[in-house]
């Protein structure tokens, strides 16, 4: 409904293999998305889970990053780091993006191969010692 936000995230299916788009992108076989009223959902395992993200209070001109390292989703907006995200995205395989566009949301820009921003690091990599 109009309470939703959109919803962002990956799946494994290739766009190319979709016959018929889904009424909303949970409905995908293999998905990981974050947003809707304030929750994320994992196709793997059919779980829905609260998240600290509130997809409908985007602004026009708002950036929204989808990016997976080490199986883990997260999700940034202008920047920041907003949703932790899911573990458990494959990593053998490739990812594609979904943006589900419901509730109040008019429609999107999309800016493929944005990189996180610089000040992030992955908590895999954090734990790592540095290269001399």
């Amino acid at each position: 409904g109009n309470h939703d936000g959109l919803a962002v995230g990956v799946t494994t299916l290739d766009p190319s293999e979709v016959v018929e788009m889904p009424r909303t992108i949970d409905c995908l076989q293999a998905c990981w998305v974050v947003g809707y009223d304030g929750q994320g959902f994992n196709s793997s395992t059919e779980q829905r889970t609260p998240v600290n993200w509130v997809s409908r209070e985007l602004c026009v001109g708002d950036r929204v990053g989808v990016h997976v390292v080490c199986g883990c989703l997260q999700i940034f907006v202008n920047g920041r780091r907003v949703v932790e995200g899911f573990r458990g995205v494959p990593q053998e395989v490739p990812l594609f993006a979904v943006v589900d566009l419901v509730g109040s949301t008019a429609g999107v820009l999309l800016h493929p191969g944005v990189l996180p921003p610089s000040e992030w690091e992955p908590e895999e990599e954090r734990r790592l010692p540095k290269a001399p």
